[in-house]
């Protein structure tokens, strides 16, 4: 079963004119949900790969949503926001995938606003996803702890995924 962005979304409060980061957003799903949910916000689509984000933009177009700038950047690298200038930051389906999960999670404390969210969605224990490295629940939490997160919530809405919404303290 694909995650489905919409009952993720569905299950966090996010303000009307939210501030919101998607780093990794390959090719839009959680893009495009939250752009539908905080139509007088601005949605930050963030990822390292031209094709993906020429991808959503025809979706963007075909759906005639307008508040998603798009960004190419390699988020490890750090992005090209200003600090605490975010609501929440998702990151789904990425930290699986990169070398350095510390720096993901740093940068998007730095980005987000006091009290701001990180939401991660991520592969469960036992899911094969090729070769990958995961980022296990237990990982992602010390990693976030680290960085002065305090976990908000848990979600267990997604058969292969854990959901793990935390707060800027």
């Amino acid at each position: 079963m694909p995650i489905t962005p919409e009952k993720i979304i569905n299950n966090i409060e996010i303000k009307e004119g939210a501030s919101v980061a998607d780093f990794g957003c390959g090719s839009g799903g959680f893009t495009i949900s939250v752009a539908k949910k905080v139509k007088n916000g601005k949605i930050y689509a963030i990822d390292l790969s031209e094709k993906s984000l020429s991808v959503l933009k025809r979706k963007l177009e075909a759906e005639k949503i307008y508040n998603v700038r798009l960004v190419l950047s390699d988020i490890e690298k750090g992005v090209d926001l200003k600090e605490e200038f975010i609501d929440l930051v998702i990151v789904a389906n990425l930290l699986f995938q990169v070398e350095d999960k510390e720096k993901i999670i740093k940068e998007a404390y730095r980005v987000l606003r006091k009290e701001g969210e990180l939401l991660i969605v991520d592969w469960k224990k036992g899911e094969v996803v090729g070769i990958k490295q995961k980022a296990l629940p237990e990982e992602v939490k010390n990693i976030a702890l680290k960085a002065s997160f305090k976990t908000d919530k848990e979600f267990d809405v997604l058969p292969y995924h854990y959901v793990i919404l935390f707060k800027k303290t």
